[in-house]
């Protein structure tokens, strides 16, 4: 059997949106949306534990000096994805990111996975 977890935690954020051509410091609360296909049971409470570890790495940070100039909340999933992979394998967990999902109060970004692994 295949399952999809999903878990999600808040990171309060600064940009500039400097790739969109802003340049006024403002911030967000993002709610991040991470879930995982797997072929077998985990711990939903482990996947929890990882996102929010991945998302607290940028929590009350600004986004471009902790990812780069310009960042956006794009770069932000990309990231976060990023640690999540890393943090499951390092557990030994194999489990495909499917998705990474960033809300804001005027709509949500999605991250799809791309064919390969993680």
């Amino acid at each position: 059997m295949n399952y999809r977890y999903c878990t999600s935690a808040v990171a309060s954020i600064a940009m500039t949106a400097g790739k969109l051509g802003g340049t006024e410091l403002h911030g967000h609360d993002v709610t991040v949306r991470v879930c995982v296909d797997i072929d077998r049971v985990i711990d939903i409470e482990l996947l929890r534990e990882i996102t929010g570890e991945a998302v607290r790495a940028y929590d009350h940070t600004n986004l471009d000096e902790s990812i780069g100039h310009g960042a956006l909340i794009e770069d932000l999933l990309a990231e976060i994805r990023g640690r999540v992979i890393a943090s499951l394998k390092s557990r030994g967990i194999e489990a495909r990111v499917v998705t990474v999902e960033g809300s804001i109060p005027s709509g949500t970004i999605i991250l799809l996975s791309d064919n390969g692994s993680g």
